[in-house]
């Protein structure tokens, strides 16, 4: 009688719907991850920009004497502040698009008969819509983070520019 009986815990008994969400989080993380390397990139090529368009300027206030440590700063202070509005704004859209996915979705299918979530795969009857704020924090300090990172070689090459060769006339 106990030969067809199995013993399995609710991950072995669900896993052939458990295995393709571990997947599908899998590649959400790659894809986020390239997303955020793409946005250092993006901040460093929009910092190397800014910084070369005031070369005169930083010549002359390197010439009056402000040290190499705080035009780095001035520059990294700037990136601190884009990164923080950026991360404020960023967090409030996502916030508020969160808050309403389930009402989007209705909508969606009131109107045009079409679900995001297809009900049989996912089991649930609504989007999971609850903010983790350990996660919303994390991922706003690695916004500011990525910021500071993708503007920190421009602000170097800023501090350790030479004021005689930025305010050379052929350089204006």
């Amino acid at each position: 009688m106990l030969d067809n009986v199995r013993v399995l815990t609710w991950q072995q008994d669900r896993r052939e719907f458990i295995g393709p969400m571990e997947k599908e989080q899998l590649m959400l993380t790659f894809l986020f991850l390239m997303l955020g390397i793409v946005t250092v990139f993006i901040i460093f090529v929009v910092f190397y920009m800014i910084i070369g368009h005031k070369t005169r300027d930083l010549g002359l206030i390197k010439s009056l004497g402000m040290p190499a440590s705080r035009v780095a700063a001035i520059f990294l202070g700037f990136a601190a502040i884009v990164g923080l509005i950026g991360t404020a704004i960023g967090m409030t859209a996502g916030c508020l698009f969160l808050w309403k996915i389930n009402a989007m979705e209705n909508w969606l299918y009131d109107h045009y008969g079409w679900r995001v979530w297809d009900r049989a795969i996912y089991a649930i009857d609504q989007i999971p819509n609850a903010i983790e704020w350990p996660v919303l924090v994390c991922v706003a300090a690695a916004a500011v983070a990525a910021c500071l990172l993708g503007a920190s070689v421009p602000s170097i090459q800023a501090a350790r520019q030479s004021p005689v060769r930025a305010l050379q006339v052929s350089q204006i």
